[in-house]
């Protein structure tokens, strides 16, 4: 198949605006075809091909009419007339070249967005039907561009049904209650927070809506309601996720020092327990714990550096995002056979120096001898100084990319930029302000992924020896967790199977992935394949996503058989999901080696399934019989 350039996906924005609106395959395909088509400056697809991207990508869209979730295209007949338009029998036709992949669909989504009008808006806005992952990515959309009223607009019907919102909402009223500060005044604003509160049930949601309160409050110099209010979301739920800050800015203005490092500390030794040392929170409560509120100045940038700073990063991921969406897109690694059917990645020649001083910019420091490597280490460590490499004017590793667009075929290099955008420092006093460039950096991924293991698949498997052997199996592990949480089940599937069948000894927990979404999507006979090919007993998250799939099927006997081996067998498995299976917060770890992962994958299936996750609270063994 040609190549589809990111030029001509991102010139579908204003056919994917009214494809969600009027969600007509037809007329979809009418205006898209050219567009995927291209020009003699920006070649795409041939017609036949521009035809079957055209409706995958249409049943890929979460329209309104399917309950805003994805379907998948209908399988003509063996006779019947073939669905791109070729004249030819689908037997004859698209049938010999198999399904055609579309785009991730937060990608598509965020492509549509850019071209929503306020026509667009005005249609989509009230209407209480758009599950919340969906309206939660309009509102950051929103927020990020300073369309405020919109914003505002679209968190209406939060505001309506706040009553049925559930824990798992609060980020998407977070960000309905950030539009509402931006566009009703103080008095009206706590009126406002006042009312919710009074309506809303779910702790975290309650919690939160009293931490806005009590903020609120502080600014208005209200110091006993502020603290009043503060108590008052501490009651409903002390591990919301604000609630950190939230306690410690308002005891800054209205505590003793005393009080402010008591309760720093306290948050650090807390914090530290759910997500390790090095956690986002770290510096922060250090800093109070040692200054007290001699520390509270430093929580903000000077102004004008401030300034400066974010202008210099905003700029660079705005050049970043440029790189990605004009450099062609294509694979640069080579796969190199091997013996005993082994396969290598490799840079090409020509970019390996590049690629070579890309690395060491980002991971080594400057104070590297010379000639110094990035090693397979570096890949999974926390990146060094990240701040500085986004705002340092004489960073060099943006105009390496500009100068080899190429090294966008790395795996290494993909990964790394992978890890700069999910890190990307937020300056204080800088707006939340960003270009989509990670959708297409995940475009840019999801293709290197699928080339990789079409072309080994069935022909070698991976030399896991090589640097660019773990960078891509890094990616896999996060790809898989993307394409998941944007209800791509099957694509997730069908890529973890593939990449799985290339590197046989994976050790970056796509399996566990892999395990969980059988689960979750209901396939027993591919769960118990990867159980035999992995063993239970040496992989305790397997046999804990087959017992997840006997209990929501109600098949309480099998699940417990389950539980009572793992029990036996590896009972510090155990210890952890008694641990997990309670908290309010899950760990959000770099590491996916543990039995952590697997309740973290599979949290949501539980919660929605109450009867197999009260039979979990009930059988799972106490420590007493751990030690027997």
């Amino acid at each position: 198949m040609n190549q589809l350039t990111q030029h001509n996906l991102e010139s579908l924005a204003p056919a994917l605006a009214d494809l969600f609106i009027h969600e007509n395959l037809e007329t979809f395909k009418t205006s898209a075809k050219p567009l995927l088509m291209g020009d003699a400056t920006n070649p795409g697809l041939d017609e036949t091909e521009a035809s079957r991207l055209a409706t995958a990508i249409y049943y890929a869209m979460p329209l309104p009419a399917r309950g805003f979730s994805s379907g998948s295209a209908p399988t003509p007949g063996r006779n019947d007339p073939c669905d791109c338009g070729s004249g030819k029998k689908y037997k004859h036709c698209c049938a010999r070249a198999g399904e055609i992949p579309p785009p991730p669909v937060d990608a598509l989504v965020m492509l549509a967005m850019a071209a929503f009008g306020p026509n667009h808006w005005n249609a989509l806005a009230t209407r209480p039907d758009i599950p919340n992952p969906l309206r939660e990515s309009m509102l950051l959309h929103c927020m990020q561009r300073g369309l405020y009223t919109e914003a505002n607009a679209l968190a209406q019907p939060l505001y309506d049904s706040v009553a049925t919102l559930k824990n798992r909402d609060q980020v998407c009223l977070a960000y309905g209650l950030d539009a509402l500060a931006e566009t009703v005044t103080g008095t009206e604003r706590r009126q406002r927070l006042e009312h919710l509160a009074s309506k809303a049930k779910a702790p975290s949601i309650r919690s939160l809506l009293f931490q806005r309160l009590a903020m609120r409050c502080m600014d208005s110099n209200e110091p006993e309601a502020s603290r009043h209010y503060l108590t008052k979301a501490m009651r409903e739920d002390p591990n919301q996720e604000e609630m950190p800050l939230t306690e410690l800015s308002i005891l800054a203005f209205t505590g003793t020092d005393a009080e402010l490092k008591a309760r720093a500390r306290w948050w650090q030794v807390k914090l530290e327990k759910r997500y390790g040392p090095d956690h986002h929170w770290a510096n922060f409560l250090q800093a109070l714990v040692t200054q007290g509120k001699a520390a509270v100045p430093d929580w903000q940038d000077d102004p004008q550096a401030s300034s400066e700073g974010g202008a210099v990063m905003l700029d660079r991921e705005a050049q970043l995002h440029d790189v990605l969406v004009q450099a062609p897109p294509e694979v640069s690694d080579t796969f190199s056979k091997l013996k005993n059917s082994e396969s290598s990645i490799k840079t090409r020649a020509n970019l390996t120096k590049a690629a070579r001083q890309f690395l060491n910019e980002i991971y080594l420091p400057e104070t590297a001898p010379p000639g110094g490597k990035v090693n397979r280490l570096h890949l999974m460590v926390e990146l060094p100084d990240i701040e500085r490499t986004w705002t340092d004017p004489e960073a060099n590793w943006l105009h390496l990319l500009q100068a080899y667009p190429g090294l966008l075929g790395n795996a290494t290099v993909l990964w790394t930029l992978y890890r700069l955008l999910q890190e990307r420092p937020l300056l204080a006093g800088e707006p939340v302000a960003s270009t989509d460039a990670l959708p297409a950096l995940i475009a840019q991924i999801n293709l290197y992924l699928n080339t990789l293991v079409q072309t080994l698949n069935g022909k070698a498997t991976l030399n896991r020896r090589t640097l660019n052997a773990d960078a891509a199996a890094l990616l896999t592990r996060e790809h898989l967790f993307d394409l998941r949480s944007m209800g791509q089940g099957d694509m997730a599937m069908n890529l973890g199977k593939g990449f799985l069948a290339i590197n046989p000894g994976d050790q970056t927990a796509v399996r566990i992935q892999l395990a969980s979404l059988y689960a979750e999507h209901n396939k027993p006979k591919e769960l118990k394949a990867l159980i035999k090919r992995y063993r239970i007993e040496s992989t305790p998250e397997l046999s804990l996503s087959l017992m997840q799939l006997h209990a929501t099927q109600g098949d309480f006997t099998k699940a417990f058989e389950i539980l009572h081996k793992l029990n036996q067998t590896n009972p510090k498995a155990l210890h952890d999901l008694r641990l997990d299976v309670n908290a309010p917060l899950l760990p959000e770890e770099d590491e996916f080696q543990d039995i952590e992962t697997y309740w973290e994958l599979n949290r949501r299936h539980w919660r929605s399934n109450p009867q197999a996750l009260e039979w979990l609270k009930r059988n799972l063994p106490n420590e007493t019989q751990d030690r027997n």
